[in-house]
């Protein structure tokens, strides 16, 4: 028996046990007969890619994932770095960031008085999604401004708009 045929029947064998899977089990989920399923798993009978893809669709074992699909194993993804955008004026974008920042701070007053009285309507949900996309505008903003200041201090205090 050839190397790859013998640790396949292993494979499965030992997949299907860690699972706590008897035969019958398996030959309910994978629509293999028991038989088939026993010849695999003592050699007799090579394991067909088949049989392997859906044991690996019902455990999920990562060990099949190299008979399933080998690509994956030996195949290595290269990742590109995102591209990030010129910064804008830090001035700019400063004054947006406060803007905002007093609107986030009247909402979250407005949030703070709806969790002081404990009594919460349908229009409170809608304070408090208003909140929550406040945060996700400051949250954007402050990055914006990190970038712009920090190019900004690269170049010497100059501005990427005013060379």
């Amino acid at each position: 028996m050839e190397p790859i045929v013998c640790y396949a029947a292993d494979l499965v064998r030992t997949v299907r046990e860690s699972k706590h899977l008897n035969l019958v089990a398996a030959a309910t989920m994978t629509g293999y007969s028991t038989s088939a399923i026993n010849r695999y798993e003592l050699g007799q009978a090579p394991v067909p890619a088949d049989y392997l893809a859906r044991l690996f669709q019902c455990t999920g074992d990562g060990r099949l994932v190299q008979f399933v699909w080998p690509a994956v194993v030996f195949t290595r993804v290269a990742v590109q770095p995102a591209r990030v955008p010129p910064p804008g004026d830090p001035g700019a974008l400063m004054r947006r960031e406060l803007g905002a920042l007093e609107g986030l701070a009247d909402a979250a007053r407005d949030v703070y008085s709806i969790l002081d009285d404990g009594a919460v309507d349908d229009r409170d949900d809608l304070r408090l999604i208003e909140l929550q996309r406040k945060h996700g505008e400051i949250r954007e903003l402050t990055a914006q401004v990190d970038h712009a200041l920090a190019h900004w201090r690269h170049n010497g205090g100059r501005s990427p708009l005013r060379k």
